[in-house]
């Protein structure tokens, strides 16, 4: 990876999320916190969080990229749970509502069809070739999501529109031959060209669709 990539914001976004959902998880970042009391103790776990720190530093990018490169973060952060947990007198209470949240989280965002994603991928389908490549920007959708190309039943990118860098949908209609961009939002992103606008369901966003040749 490039130095700007390190000093740009949006790479630690991703990160920190991975930490907190991937890692940890929600559940055991409390744990985790109340172990990290005792790295004054354990010198070993101290020196190699420090040298997983400058793993990080080094190969950046493919951190950034792909989360299974955070795999080497699981065993010293599954110690410090398990210290946290050996902190906790009680632990019972902590599980019985980690069990809960996780019941209710799973019941709101598993297990149903995304309606929204099915229209957007209605809405691509009918109004690009089959064999278009289409860059996907739909609020935190990143690259790792394919529910929206699925729907369409296109190949292309998912593009997180916190990362829409300017020069990014360029470079992948330049480099990677993009065809079309469809960008999901209340209004239309500042883009040389006039879009078609599809309404949605819902009416609150609309799929504004770029020809990028």
């Amino acid at each position: 990876g490039t130095w700007e990539q390190r000093l740009t914001p949006y790479p630690w976004k991703v990160l920190l999320q991975r930490g907190v959902f991937d890692v940890a998880g929600v559940g055991g970042v409390l744990f985790m916190l109340l172990g990290l009391s005792r790295l004054k103790e354990q010198r070993l776990l101290l020196y190699w969080m420090l040298g997983l720190v400058i793993y990080v530093l080094v190969f950046f990018n493919l951190n950034a990229v792909h989360n299974y490169y955070q795999i080497p973060l699981l065993a010293p952060v599954a110690v410090l749970c398990a210290w946290g947990l050996e902190k906790t007198k009680k632990p019972l209470p902590f599980f019985t509502l980690l069990i809960v949240l996780n019941f209710l989280y799973v019941e709101k965002f598993y297990y149903k069809i995304e309606n929204t994603h099915v229209d957007i991928g209605r809405v691509i389908r009918e109004n690009t070739p089959d064999s278009a490549l289409v860059v996907v920007t739909f609020g935190t959708m990143d690259c790792r999501d394919p529910r929206v190309l699925y729907r369409a039943r296109r190949r292309g990118w998912s593009v997180e529109e916190a990362a829409l860098k300017p020069g990014v949908v360029e470079r992948l209609q330049r480099e990677q031959g993009a065809d079309y961009w469809a960008f999901v939002g209340e209004k239309a992103p500042e883009w040389e060209g006039k879009p078609r606008v599809f309404p949605l369901e819902g009416g609150l966003r609309k799929l504004y669709l770029y020809d990028l040749e």
